[in-house]
């Protein structure tokens, strides 16, 4: 492989990167936009129908603001467990798996594609 072409694909693996954070940015902040209008809804998109969106509801009934904390507490360990994919121990308080693994269940095929670059 020549020099141009490695330096080809770097470049294009550079955009690939950048434009997946960028969506991940939007993504994350319409997330946001929609758990300050209704915090229910957040909850469901990260953590489906579970024991969380039960709790999320009755305290967004009980009173506005603690369903805003919890629902942004939920968010906060979903995000920081799907960007850095450490999984050490549940976190306190949230009982749906999904938020505790940061949206990686652990089961089914996973695929990853490995390149291997070589020069010569």
């Amino acid at each position: 492989m020549a020099a141009s072409e490695y330096d080809e694909e770097n470049e294009i693996r550079e955009a690939d990167v950048a434009n997946q954070s960028a969506m991940a940015f939007c993504a994350d902040f319409l997330l946001i936009l929609l758990t300050v209008f209704f915090p229910p809804a957040g909850v469901f998109i990260i953590g489906g129908c579970s024991v969380d969106l039960l709790i999320n509801i009755a305290l967004t009934a009980l009173g506005y603001f603690p369903g805003h904390i919890h629902a942004f507490y939920l968010e906060y360990i979903y995000m920081k467990r799907r960007d850095s994919g450490l999984i050490d121990e549940p976190a306190p308080g949230v009982y749906s798996d999904t938020i505790n693994t940061g949206g990686r269940n652990g089961y089914g095929a996973v695929i990853v594609e490995e390149r291997v670059y070589t020069t010569v």
